[in-house]
């Protein structure tokens, strides 16, 4: 569970976007932040009072996730990818205890969800770029030298590794980010860099 006077902060000046929602995805209040978010972007959106994900698909994805969420501890995140072809926007979502966040509030198990522009961070978004694949930490390093235009070779070179294992792992990054090249590969990974 977050602790409230983290939320409080972030809510006031946290330099982040805060939604308090509801196990439906009914929007209880947001931030300055999160509003701003949602005029820049047209990804994320507040439809009927609930925060949904622009997409279709996305969306009821989102809705089954917030949903399932609420009834688990930790923290889950999501990246949500942008029609404008920009960095994507990282929701992440914690259960609250009901009574801790806003009184008067009844039905239904609440979150908070935090959504960053993961673009203003100006540099490769690794973590966000595994979790949101889930890859070994071999992948990320691969990813990450891929990032800084490094050759098959030299990366394998810096790591102490075969050529062989590297380009195995490169395989499995194609694999799990649904990508047939390199070229296509280092396309994505600069959907999560500046």
């Amino acid at each position: 569970m977050i602790m409230i006077h983290t939320l409080n902060s972030l809510m006031r000046d946290g330099g982040i976007g805060v939604f308090y929602v509801r196990d439906d995805s009914s929007v209880i209040e947001c931030n300055i932040e999160a509003q701003n978010l949602l005029k820049a972007t047209n990804a994320i959106q507040i439809l009927g009072g609930k925060l949904s994900v622009s997409d279709p698909i996305k969306s009821k994805e989102f809705a089954l996730r917030v949903k399932i969420k609420s009834k688990q501890s930790g923290k889950e995140s999501i990246l949500i990818k942008r029609n404008e072809n920009r960095f994507p926007i990282k929701l992440s979502l914690f259960p609250v205890k009901e009574n801790i966040l806003c009184q008067g509030t009844r039905g239904g198990k609440l979150l908070v969800i935090l959504a960053e522009d993961t673009g203003k961070n100006g540099k490769f978004l690794a973590a966000s770029f595994a979790e949101h694949y889930q890859l070994t930490n071999a992948e990320v390093s691969l990813a990450t030298s891929l990032y800084r235009n490094k050759s098959l070779k030299k990366h394998s070179d810096e790591r102490g590794i075969k050529i062989s294992t590297t380009r195995w792992t490169l395989d499995n990054l194609f694999s799990k980010t649904y990508t047939r090249s390199q070229l296509e590969l280092s396309r994505l990974i600069k959907l999560f860099s500046e």
